[in-house]
């Protein structure tokens, strides 16, 4: 039996920025990936898409067999990427990486350009087992974001990792090749693309050829790829950089001060990508995506549990992030940012919903921005004099978690009687403001202090 190039066994979420484990951070890319699949299906209306039709389309006939390569799909995705991180780790990297521009190119033309089709048929020429599956599969995805087609796009990509992998049999590759056919043959078959869905998948594919695999030139027993060109004119820049720093001539102490505040000013914000690539940044960039879906469900579509459900689990991410990285060891100094940056959008979204209902609401949105404003200049200003990134507080946690208590029971029961909503909201603002006041008191000494002995 074939060994595998890395032990599984060993691995845990800490050891994720090991080199042997590292490739697994490029899966991060199916979460970007799903979370925009879930905001365009229920931000883009369906009467707001572009019907995709050809003269072709209608040539083609209905051919309810070919569910078979169609749903044999989606066990073929997941069976490459464990395939490859098993036994070939530079192949899972190029598939993976293949996958990600074509989801991001994807994702693009369906934010920009809304499109659809209406190509299925009304009823189903045979009543068979066959048929009965194209029709599970029409319930369960809907018509739209059609083109480019991502089928024929990671059928394509896997074909062509199988077909640039040397130690693959030619049966193996002949296998992926027809297996790839087959599966863009399905798509308009059973009537869930155009063709024109196909060849838009096509020029994607070429774009991300260009990308991930460059060209076919070699320096050394290394393949020149765009990403290995592009990694090269940065280390080249870091050169330069490093180059400049060294000192020239000896100047006076205080202007020396001086620079040297101004470098290290500037290099907390520089961050290693081991720090932003990591699983409870994912975290926060999941519930950043989360903001427009949450207003879309309350204001437009006016679904109030789903939207007390989606803060709800807004809120479990916010936890989760935070135990994975105290447990796990990934505290980063990004995370510090981009944690209450998410938190804090949640929250001005949430108030934006609820303004409209409750009146009250405007004087808690009052002193929400005093408070963040307050807090956002005192923590500028102490990050310059102590260049450091505080972490979150106790008091600022309860506040949070109030306040997320709140709005699920105010977006959850939009009927609420006045006096229980006022009672909540000034609640809510009485946390708001202690947490504010204690704020104030821990950190503006602090920066006294240091001006004092400056």
């Amino acid at each position: 039996m074939k060994k595998p190039v890395v032990d599984y066994r060993e691995f845990r979420l800490s050891r994720l920025n090991q080199p042997r484990f590292s490739h697994l951070k490029l899966l991060g890319g199916w979460l970007f990936y799903i979370a925009a699949y879930i905001l365009t299906e229920n931000l883009i209306p369906a009467a707001a898409c572009r019907t995709v039709h050809c003269a072709l389309d209608d040539l083609i006939p209905f051919c309810e067999i070919f569910v078979i390569p169609y749903v044999f799909w989606y066990g073929w995705i997941v069976w490459a990427l464990v395939y490859f991180a098993l036994y070939h780790i530079e192949s899972f990297k190029n598939l993976q990486k293949y996958i990600i521009v074509t989801q991001i190119v994807a994702v693009a033309v369906y934010v920009l350009i809304p499109n659809r089709q209406d190509l299925r048929p009304g009823a189903f020429p045979r009543d068979n087992v066959f048929s009965a599956a194209v029709a599970l599969i029409y319930a369960v995805d809907t018509n739209t974001g059609v083109c480019p087609s991502l089928h024929c796009a990671y059928s394509i990509a896997i074909a062509s990792a199988w077909m640039r992998t040397r130690a693959a049999g030619r049966a193996a590759k002949a296998a992926a090749v027809v297996s790839a056919g087959l599966i863009c043959a399905s798509t308009v078959l059973i009537k869930q693309h155009s063709v024109l869905d196909f060849f838009a998948a096509a020029a994607v594919c070429v774009l991300a050829e260009a990308l991930v695999y460059g060209r076919a030139d070699r320096v050394g027993k290394k393949r020149r790829t765009v990403f290995g060109y592009v990694c090269a004119l940065r280390d080249k820049i870091k050169q330069q950089r490093s180059r400049r720093a060294l000192p020239r001539k000896k100047t006076a102490a205080a202007p020396a001060a001086r620079r040297q505040r101004r470098f290290v000013m500037h290099d907390i914000f520089r961050f290693k990508k081991e720090q932003i690539f990591t699983i409870p940044n994912l975290l926060s960039a999941v519930r950043l995506g989360l903001i427009p879906l949450i207003i879309r469900l309350y204001c437009v579509r006016k679904n109030y549990p789903v939207a007390a459900l989606v803060i709800v689990v807004s809120g479990v991410t916010d936890i989760l992030d935070g135990m994975i990285a105290r447990k796990w060891h990934m505290v980063s100094d990004f995370g510090k940012l981009l944690d209450p940056l998410a938190d804090k959008l949640t929250q001005l979204g949430v108030l934006i919903c609820l303004l409209r209902r409750y009146p009250l609401m405007y004087a808690l949105a009052a002193l929400f921005a005093v408070k963040e404003l307050t807090v956002a200049a005192v923590g500028y200003f102490l990050v310059r004099k102590e260049n450091a990134i505080g972490g979150a507080q106790w008091y600022g946690k309860v506040n949070t978690a109030v306040f997320y208590g709140v709005s699920v029971l105010l977006v959850l029961i939009p009927d609420m009687p006045q006096l229980a909503a006022i009672l909540l909201i000034g609640g809510s603002g009485a946390v708001m403001l202690g947490a504010f006041v204690m704020y104030l008191g821990a950190f503006v000494p602090r920066l006294l202090e240091k001006k004092k002995q400056a």
